[in-house]
């Protein structure tokens, strides 16, 4: 991709998550003195006209964007960027999604429930709220198959370390390619022809019009009787209904939804009374600021330096 030029207007950055909670205007001021940073609730277009860097949230950057704004590189804080796929949006831009800071977390989710799920954990904790001692058919992850369908940079951190547990790990990806932690690779369109070899699906895709409903009836159908869904990509993915409709036909074991189409979830969604669901509220990948901070200056480094970014999007082919 093009880059911009490189000159005092590239130490000029618009941070678009400036509340205080994040805690990113101290972090960078911290970390990097030397580069001015205006927040954006702060500032106006005028103000703003000088940073063509901008550092916060795709929703964010979309509403300027709309305004008539735009900058020569954009640097997430998400991992996925659907607000700014829409036609209306300028796409001559360099953006950046967030790389590198949301592995660990999600693996330790993904862990949490694959563990309880194995060892029967909901099983034991009603058990002690009614005062029964009824030992349980507990299971384990060795030898465990499990299918990440989004083996990208988050998918590859978490089959590396599912691997080290003895778990056989196959991935999904839009270009297959080989990787030493994965047994296999299929890409969006035939991975459904595996499902019914997997013990675990677990879908991490972003939101792009390629990935929506990708989980119909159909989808459940094929996955092997008694296996376990797991979702903490993006809510578009999953026809709800259907989903429903296998766990109360018990074709699946159990289901664990962290993402949904609108959120927070309406408490008249079928999700909270379906069985054997578990909701969490968006919580698998919480961000990090410090971690996102650094992140955003060895990507600003690489920027400085004309060099290629890590989490290039290509817009028009929409990841």
């Amino acid at each position: 991709m093009m880059r911009a030029n490189h000159q005092s207007s590239a130490r000029s950055v618009l941070l678009l998550d400036d509340d205080p909670a994040y805690g990113y205007l101290h972090i960078l001021k911290s970390k990097a003195p030397r580069l001015r940073v205006v927040t954006v609730s702060n500032s106006t277009p005028d103000t703003r006209w000088d940073c063509d860097i901008w550092l916060g949230a795709p929703d964010k950057a979309s509403e300027l964007m709309h305004g008539g704004e735009k900058p020569a590189w954009l640097q997430l804080t998400w991992a996925g960027f659907a607000p700014l796929l829409k036609p209306s949006l300028p796409q001559n831009y360099l953006l950046t999604r967030a790389v590198d800071v949301f592995g660990q977390p999600m693996l330790e989710y993904v862990l949490a429930h694959l563990l309880a799920h194995a060892k029967a954990s909901n099983t034991y904790l009603e058990n002690q709220s009614r005062f029964i001692w009824s030992p349980a058919h507990c299971g384990t992850l060795l030898g465990l198959r499990v299918m990440l369908v989004g083996a990208g940079n988050i998918g590859l951190y978490i089959a590396k370390r599912l691997k080290c547990l003895g778990i056989e790990v196959v991935g999904v990806q839009r270009s297959p390619s080989a990787h030493e932690d994965l047994l296999a690779t299929y890409d969006l369109a035939s991975f459904k022809d595996y499902l019914d070899q997997v013990d675990v699906v677990i879908n991490i895709l972003p939101d792009t019009p390629d990935t929506r409903n990708i989980f119909d009836l159909d989808t459940f159908r094929r996955m092997k009787p008694g296996a376990m869904f797991m979702n903490i990509g993006r809510g578009s993915a999953v026809v709800d209904t259907d989903l429903v409709k296998v766990l109360e036909q018990q074709h699946l074991s159990a289901a664990v939804l962290d993402v949904f189409r609108q959120e927070p979830l309406p408490p008249s969604h079928q999700f909270w009374v379906a069985p054997n669901i578990t909701i969490t509220p968006h919580i698998a990948g919480p961000i990090d600021p410090e971690l996102m901070v650094e992140a955003f200056l060895r990507n600003f480094e690489k920027f400085v330096m004309s060099q290629s970014l890590a989490g290039e999007v290509d817009l028009a082919r929409g990841y």
